[in-house]
């Protein structure tokens, strides 16, 4: 399996390719096709695995959680390849959440609880996990937007490739997602050597 920073690797690699180099010659099946397809077919691995993820039986608290890991993913998608230590910190705080949250009885997902000053229900929470990161993400795009910092097209590949990832894990996919990834440092490691 691939290791973390040969991922990140090739997602910052991908995110930073433009319409000309994404239009580049790549081969796929020993047939012609060009290097955003390289992208896109691991997208595609990524669809396929989802698939078969949803159709099990997961609980109510996962699949919830599993929103806020896509929203991760797509801010994992957005910063990749930029200086973004926070963003460690951030996976290391869904990680733990994930962990202690994924499998709650349906039961408590209705006690009472407190979100700022507002009555809630533990359901309430846990949506508010995937809304947060969403605020982040366009807090970042915003920031990144005024510093004049350009959002090529492989970025915004990267980004619905590294949401639907961060699903996929939140579903307890997490061999899938590996699998997933080693498809995506081979296809960027053959875009590098054409």
């Amino acid at each position: 399996m691939a290791a973390g920073s040969d991922v990140d690797a090739a997602l910052a690699s991908f995110a930073a390719l433009d319409e000309t180099e994404l239009a580049r010659p790549w081969r796929f099946r020993d047939k012609p096709t060009d290097v955003r397809y390289a992208i896109y077919r691991t997208l595609e691995d990524a669809q396929g695995a989802y698939v078969q993820l949803t159709a099990l039986h997961h609980p109510e608290s996962r699949r919830i959680l599993a929103l806020a890991q896509r929203a991760f993913g797509d801010l994992r998608g957005l910063l990749v390849g930029l200086p973004a230590a926070l963003l460690e910190r951030v996976r290391a705080a869904r990680a733990e959440t994930h962990r202690r949250l994924d499998a709650l009885p349906v039961a408590v997902m209705t006690r009472p609880t407190q979100w700022t000053q507002f009555d809630v229900d533990v359901r309430f929470r846990l949506h508010r996990f995937a809304a947060h990161l969403i605020e982040h993400g366009i807090q970042c795009e915003k920031t990144l937007a005024a510093l004049g910092v350009s959002v090529p097209e492989g970025r915004r590949i990267v980004r619905r490739l590294t949401a639907l990832l961060g699903e996929i894990e939140g579903l307890d996919g997490h061999a899938e997602a590996r699998t997933i990834e080693q498809h995506l440092v081979e296809r960027a490691a053959s875009v590098a050597a054409d």
